[in-house]
């Protein structure tokens, strides 16, 4: 997954989750994202970010955007993390 890809699916929560008034996610998720420059510490931030939105709003979210929510930690990990 490329950085535009995280970017496309982060906008695609963001959207899902605005439709549905789901507070909780959008205040994790907004913290981070969109990200400002693009540096390695925005996306370290979207990654910690996007962590504690799968701890901490589990009731809040559908099992398929959990595992979107899984997918874009994954993809930052691999994409800034283990080089």
């Amino acid at each position: 997954m490329l950085p535009d890809d995280i970017n496309a699916g982060c906008a695609e929560l963001f959207d899902i989750w605005c439709e549905r008034r789901v507070v909780r996610p959008l205040r994790h998720l907004l913290r981070t994202w969109p990200l400002t420059s693009g540096l390695t510490d925005d996306w370290g931030d979207l990654h910690e970010a996007l962590r504690a939105l799968r701890s901490d709003c589990r009731a809040a979210i559908s099992e398929a955007e959990q595992v979107t929510v899984n997918d874009l930690i994954q993809a930052i990990a691999v994409n800034f993390f283990q080089r």
